[in-house]
C-alpha cells in the first residue's frame, strides 16, 4: 500500500526511512514480522538514474520481474592492456529495480509514505518528517532503520555533524545506443597517483551505462568520461545523468539502542570499485533473523562474511594510498592485475 498523503501515524514496530534497494528490501521482510512503514522524499524508481550489476543467484533471490542484461565477463583495461575474468552477472535498471522492490515491500503489508525524514528523538522513540504540504509528522517506533545513503557529515544515530565519513565520488550517465562490449563489464584503470577508474556496461532496452568513480572527496578527473566515450565512439544521446557519494570504509556498528543503519549509511560497498547491491542484499535475511530473535545485530555483524569482506576492501584501499603516496607510484592498477588474475582462478 503506497499512501502519499503524509497521515500521522501513532506507533510503527518498524520504521525505515529509505525506499531505495536497501529500505524496499528489507521492509518487504519486517512487513512479515509487524506494522511496518517505510518512507522517502523521492517516489522509488524515481531517482536512481543508472544501471545496477548483480550477481545472478543473488537477482534471482530477489524475485522481481524487470529486464536484465546478462554479463559473463569483466574487462580491466590498465595502460592499455586488458586483463579479462569470468563473471555471471545481471545488469538492471536502478529505477525499474527499486520501484519492483517497493511495489514488493508493499504486497508484503509494509505501508510507503512519501515524507522528508528530518531527524529523530531517541530518548523518545520518535522520527520526525515534513509531508509534501509542509506538515510535520511524528510517528513512534520500535526499531528505526535508516537506509537513506551516506551523508559523510552527519552522524547517522544522532544526526549530529561529524569528522567527515572517508568517502569517493561517483559520476553517471546513461546512453542510447548498445555498448560495444554487449557482453562485459568494461573499467579502465586510471594509471595516475589519484586512483579512479571509469566503466561501460549494457543495460536493458539498448541503453549503455557509463560512469567515473574516485577514491577520494576532492573531486573526479574531469575528463575520464569523455576519454571513455571517445575511446570506444560513444555517439548516444545522454538520457539520465547522476552521481553521488561512495562510502569508502565499512561501519563496525549497526545498531544503538533501537536504531539500526543500513546500506550506504553504513558503508556496505566495495570501495575499491563501488559494488553495494549484493553486500545489502546478502546481509539483510540475516539482519531480519537478529531482529526478531532479539539477539545483538552489531555481533552477527562483525561475525559476517559480508563485514570481513568489506573491511578487508577497505583496508586494502587504505594500504594502496598509504603507498602510493610514500612512494610516488600508483599500486591501484597492480592491485587490479592481481584482482583479475586471482578472478580467473574462481569457479565461474
Amino acid at each position: 500500500m503506497t499512501d502519499t498523503t503524509g497521515t500521522t501515524d501513532d506507533h510503527v514496530d518498524y520504521l525505515i526511512v529509505g525506499a531505495a534497494f536497501a529500505g524496499s528490501l528489507l521492509a518487504a521482510e519486517f512487513a512479515r514480522l509487524g506494522k511496518t512503514i517505510f518512507t522517502d522524499k523521492f517516489l522509488p524508481g524515481t531517482l536512481m538514474n543508472c544501471g545496477g550489476g548483480l550477481p545472478v543467484k543473488v537477482f534471482e533471490k530477489l524475485d522481481v520481474e524487470i529486464p536484465f542484461r546478462n554479463v559473463s565477463e569483466g574487462i580491466m583495461c590498465i595502460n592499455g592492456m586488458e586483463h579479462r575474468f569470468p563473471c555471471n552477472y545481471v545488469v538492471v535498471d536502478r529505477s525499474q529495480l527499486d520501484a519492483a522492490l517497493c511495489d514488493k515491500a508493499c504486497a508484503a503489508g509494509a505501508v510507503f509514505k512519501k515524507l522528508n525524514y528530518t531527524g529523530h528523538d531517541p530518548a523518545i522513540s520518535t522520527a520526525f518528517f515534513i509531508d509534501g504540504r509542509k506538515k510535520k509528522i511524528s510517528m513512534t517506533y520500535k526499531k528505526l532503520i535508516l537506509a537513506y545513503g551516506l551523508y559523510p557529515h552527519k552522524d547517522p544515530f544522532s544526526g549530529k555533524r561529524r569528522k567527515p565519513w572517508p568517502h569517493g565520488l561517483a559520476q553517471v550517465e546513461i546512453l542510447s545506443g548498445e555498448s560495444t562490449r554487449p557482453n562485459s563489464f568494461h573499467f579502465d584503470i586510471s594509471p595516475g597517483l589519484d586512483p579512479g577508474y571509469a566503466w561501460m556496461f549494457p543495460m536493458p532496452d539498448g541503453r549503455i551505462n557509463i560512469g567515473a568513480g574516485s577514491f577520494r572527496n576532492s573531486g573526479l578527473r574531469k575528463t575520464m568520461l569523455s576519454e571513455l566515450k571517445n575511446r570506444f565512439d560513444l555517439k548516444g544521446a545522454p538520457l539520465e545523468k547522476g552521481g553521488g557519494v561512495i562510502p569508502l570504509t565499512v561501519t563496525s556498528r549497526l545498531q544503538k539502542g533501537n536504531v539500526i543503519i543500513y546500506g550506504d549509511a553504513a558503508g556496505m560497498v566495495n570501495p575499491l570499485n563501488g559494488e553495494g547491491l549484493m553486500h545489502i542484499a546478502k546481509f539483510a535475511d540475516r539482519l531480519v533473523r537478529a531482529v526478531s530473535s532479539g539477539k545483538n545485530i552489531n555481533i552477527a555483524w562483525l561475525t559476517s562474511n559480508t563485514f570481513l569482506y568489506l573491511l578487508t576492501a577497505s583496508l586494502v584501499l587504505k594500504i594502496i594510498n598509504i603507498g602510493s603516496s610514500a612512494t610516488r607510484i600508483s599500486l591501484y592498477p597492480a592491485s587490479c592485475r592481481l584482482v583479475a588474475s586471482i578472478r580467473r582462478q574462481l569457479p565461474k
